[in-house]
């Protein structure tokens, strides 16, 4: 069905193969949120693995709830031995980000003339090291950095609009 609202696939990043998702809103065209996490074993939902995490909804699974229901859609993946993906030795940061981002956009209801990255931790300073990558791929509309690993320079040099969210205790 093409008006799924959650729709699971499947990519290939250097040595893993990777879980992912898609959540639209209920129809036609959306522009598209991809998160990007922090690295280590996080799953899409934004848990580490272990039990005392697979209660409950975690940060990602929540932003991606606000975020459809404001008419967008998002792609959240799980890094390599996480969720439903496999463990991967050669995978990295940068490789699992950019085919996340390539599998992205490659579906019917995606609005690819509208395509945004949110990234998180550590997904910041990837999406600031490869942000060319990114945008060879398809431009993007615009970036969120929920805190900042990117550094001043290299996130002024991203050529999107730019949002910056660093919190505090």
């Amino acid at each position: 069905d093409v008006y799924k609202r959650e729709v699971q696939t499947t990519f290939k990043s250097v040595d893993a193969v990777l879980a992912a998702q898609w959540d639209f809103p209920s129809a036609g065209l959306a522009p598209l949120v991809v998160i990007i996490p922090p690295g280590g074993r996080v799953d899409r939902n934004g848990w580490p693995p272990g039990p005392a995490f697979e209660l409950g909804k975690g940060v990602y699974e929540r932003l991606a709830e606000l975020l459809v229901d404001k008419g967008y859609a998002v792609f959240r993946f799980d890094a390599p031995g996480a969720g439903r993906s496999s463990p991967g030795h050669w995978a990295t940061d940068r490789s699992n980000a950019l085919e996340a981002y390539t599998r992205a956009i490659d579906h019917a209801r995606v609005d690819t003339d509208r395509v945004f990255l949110v990234g998180h931790g550590s997904g910041t300073a990837t999406i600031g090291a490869i942000f060319e990558r990114f945008e060879k791929t398809n431009p993007l509309n615009g970036v969120a950095l929920l805190g900042n690993q990117v550094g001043e320079r290299l996130a002024l040099s991203l050529t999107s609009p730019l949002l910056l969210v660093v919190g505090d205790k």
